[in-house]
């Protein structure tokens, strides 16, 4: 079974992420660290993770593509969708 991908949003870039999706916007980047942390120990456990790094441009790129609202579900399956692309194609995912 393949790693989960999980979402890597940098402190420089939370800030866009907060202004995108409701969900942040009252959680601190220690916080939400604290969560994907905890994330990251789960999946650890059962097939493992690999963290993406997101910017925030791209995802935005992404939700107008698929005509969707953020909101964290979607960054997950954002992530999700960028290995899948990448896994199965030869061009580099931007």
């Amino acid at each position: 079974m393949s790693p989960s991908a999980l979402p890597l949003i940098t402190e420089a870039d939370y800030p866009a992420f907060q202004r995108m999706i409701r969900e942040l916007a009252q959680l601190s980047y220690e916080e939400w660290r604290d969560d994907h942390q905890k994330a990251i120990t789960y999946r650890r456990s059962r097939n493992g993770s690999v963290e993406i790094p997101v910017l925030p441009e791209a995802f935005a790129r992404w939700l107008a593509e698929k005509q969707e609202v953020a909101h964290l579900e979607l960054l997950w399956a954002y992530v999700e969708d960028q290995t899948t692309v990448a896994k199965y194609s030869t061009q580099p995912v931007q």
